[in-house]
């Protein structure tokens, strides 16, 4: 029998804390070679301002054979009625049989995947006492990473820039009827002109937006800050400015992260080199590596998203939907 799960179904069967440690060890799995994540296929549409990607990926031991389809594409919220502008859906199979499990809506699980790889990356690389969390980009992104990351870390002001400062209101407003848990926090928009002052403030950054010139400056950057950069994933794509990316000791979720034009840019100018940016992410989750040397060291986590993570989070959403049943059954042989 095949479940079909909505994002509904997804937002109840696994805790945040559980998203992330499934996420951590989908990571390690990656960097110990039991995972297999082929190369993207990556269809741009530019007809459409968009760009369709297929990811699949298979993790050992029954942690997921599957594909990850998903899209981009900016012009869906003008549509009437309003449609993500990153629709998607992951499909599962039975290692054994190859018959499909699972057919999952991905639009909110690409988001909650890629706020708690930011989570554990942020669990292992952000300095313990972090307390101040700048979102830059009021979407879906910045809003699961605001839930996620206050898992982690005692987080207590969060300050929110977007491009649209109009939207900033609606987007706490939202987030605090979505989230009371989050009640104790204190939520501050920031405009452009208070931007570069924001920066100087927070202890953990995250870039979610959609920029192809920088929006966060190295030059405003204090010692310590962690940062999690993932908006940018085409080489025409930059959040971070060269000098944000040569001030940090950096950090990939996959090789693909390199072609993304926060790190290609500095790469191609020869402002850094590839040892600077060769910290595979999960070889720190499984203690291959080293993360933060001291409390001075600006930290970057680099995320493109990767295959592993939507292929190991849908199984371990579609196991506990299955324990609770939930969405619906459909039988198709």
């Amino acid at each position: 029998m095949l479940r079909v799960l909505k994002a509904e179904h997804i937002k109840q069967a696994l805790t945040p804390l559980e998203v992330i440690d499934v996420n951590e060890h989908a990571f390690i799995k990656l960097a110990t070679k039991e995972a297999v994540v082929p190369n993207r296929l990556v269809i741009p549409l530019p007809e459409y301002q968009g760009t369709t990607l297929f990811k699949p990926a298979h993790i050992s031991n029954g942690g997921g054979l599957g594909l990850k389809v998903v899209s981009v594409r900016p012009e869906n919220d003008k549509r009437i009625p309003s449609l993500p502008t990153v629709p998607g859906c992951i499909m599962l199979f039975d290692e054994e049989t190859a018959y499909p499990t699972g057919l999952l809506e991905a639009t909110y699980l690409t988001a909650l995947r890629t706020a708690a790889g930011s989570a554990a990356a942020t669990r292992h690389l952000a300095k313990a006492d972090a307390h101040v969390l700048l979102i830059m980009g009021a979407g879906a992104q910045g809003k699961a990473h605001i839930q996620l990351i206050s898992q982690i870390r005692p987080i207590q002001q969060v300050l929110i820039w977007n491009r649209s400062f109009e939207k900033i209101d609606a987007f706490i407003k939202q987030i605090k009827i979505e989230s009371p848990e989050l009640q104790h926090i204190e939520f501050v928009a920031i405009d452009s002109e208070s931007l570069s002052s924001a920066v100087s403030r927070a202890d953990i950054i995250v870039t979610a937006t959609n920029a192809s010139t920088p929006v966060l400056k190295g030059l405003d950057l204090k010692d310590g800050t962690h940062i999690n950069a993932v908006g940018a994933y085409r080489p025409d794509m930059q959040e971070l400015d060269e000098e944000t990316v040569v001030r940090s000791r950096v950090f990939v979720d996959s090789a693909d992260a390199l072609s993304a034009g926060d790190l290609a840019i500095p790469l191609n100018r020869g402002l850094i080199q590839d040892e600077h940016v060769s910290n595979d992410i999960g070889k720190l989750f499984a203690g291959l590596c080293s993360g933060r040397q001291s409390d001075q060291d600006v930290t970057l986590f680099k995320s493109v998203g990767s295959a592993v993570q939507d292929i190991a989070t849908a199984q371990a959403v579609l196991k506990a939907a299955e324990a609770r049943n939930l969405g619906q059954l459909i039988e198709l042989l």
